[in-house]
């Protein structure tokens, strides 16, 4: 049975560098790139993490709501909250004075009470979640996807996770990838955007990225960075009706049995036949490769389990990796 380790749940940030993990993570210009994923911790109540703004930013609204007088209440996982009032249909709490922070319930009191919790919001596309309270209240939440690095988007945090903004990290395993090594990756993540080639991991013999609507694991033979990719294996899953969900998704290359197989939420996907084991250029792969961890300028998704197993992990074992990731 394979031994299982999960190269993130022990992720702690540090101002340069991360070695809390099997890989060192290495910052492309200065502190900016890792600094600028945030980690948010699930607390043991889901939360509504209301992102950062550049300038627009998210925000939520309520409306649908009778015309009266309210009271509303914002609370938070820190026992804080914040008052207000007025006379609306609709009320607007945007990330200019909420944004970061972390929501677990807001209660609008007229004649009828309003209420926001997390487990409303069911439906999503790229820049809204929304949701219906037991009033018949319309809860919203807008995402701007402001291109700006400093910007955050807005999501319910339902689990420990990592958030991706837009700026990527290299990280230096020395990791071999060659014509006989089997290797396998797994990856539990959710997005809200569909962004063309943003790359999760990325080594010259081995990559996952993603692809406009589709999740896309790749082999290839080539032998150093001046040669060109060879042989070249994809195995696809299409994720585009699976906005705002997680998934789990796995990639082993079984060199015994020459196939590259994708995994995605326990299925087997895709069997495809590996040709670059057959490649005598890729013997060796390219040892001194960094790996690229999120490609920069795609912020749209996030993680909170990422391993790789320097094995063929059987279908059985992928998914009891599955089962026992954190939630």
């Amino acid at each position: 049975m394979a031994t299982l380790y999960d190269g993130v749940d022990s992720f702690t940030q540090n101002s340069s560098v991360n070695n809390n993990v099997n890989y060192n993570l290495i910052y492309e210009a200065g502190p900016l790139p890792i600094a600028n994923w945030i980690g948010l911790p699930h607390t043991g109540t889901d939360y509504l993490y209301l992102g950062i703004q550049s300038s627009s930013g998210d925000n939520i609204i309520v409306s649908g709501m009778d015309n009266d007088a309210y009271d509303w209440t914002v609370s938070y996982t820190n026992g804080l909250v914040d008052t207000g009032s007025g006379t609306s249909t609709t009320f607007t709490w945007a990330a200019a004075t909420y944004g970061g922070k972390q929501i677990t319930q807001i209660a609008v009191v007229g004649t009828k009470t309003y209420t926001f919790l997390p487990s409303i919001l069911t439906t999503h596309t790229a820049t809204t979640s929304t949701g219906t309270d037991t009033q018949s209240g319309t809860w919203t939440v807008n995402r701007a996807w402001e291109a700006a690095d400093v910007y955050e988007h807005s999501s319910v945090v339902d689990r420990n996770l990592f958030q991706l903004n837009r700026e990527g990290g290299r990280m230096a395993p020395n990791l071999v990838v060659g014509r006989d090594t089997a290797v396998s990756i797994s990856f539990s993540y959710r997005r809200w955007k569909m962004d063309s080639t943003d790359y999760v991991f990325t080594h010259p013999n081995l990559k996952l990225r993603f692809d406009s609507g589709n999740v896309i694991g790749t082999v290839t033979s080539q032998y150093d960075f001046s040669s060109s990719a060879g042989d070249t294996v994809n195995a696809t899953w299409d994720d585009s009706s699976r906005v705002g969900q997680w998934n789990h998704v796995g990639l082993v290359r079984d060199v015994a049995n020459t196939k590259l197989i994708l995994y995605a939420n326990g299925t087997q996907i895709q069997s495809v036949a590996d040709s670059t084991t057959n490649s005598l250029a890729s013997r060796t792969g390219i040892s001194n490769a960094d790996i690229v961890f999120h490609t920069d300028d795609q912020p749209g998704w996030q993680f909170n389990h990422f391993a790789v197993f320097k094995e063929a992990l059987s279908a059985a074992d992928m998914e009891r990796v599955r089962q026992t990731l954190p939630t």
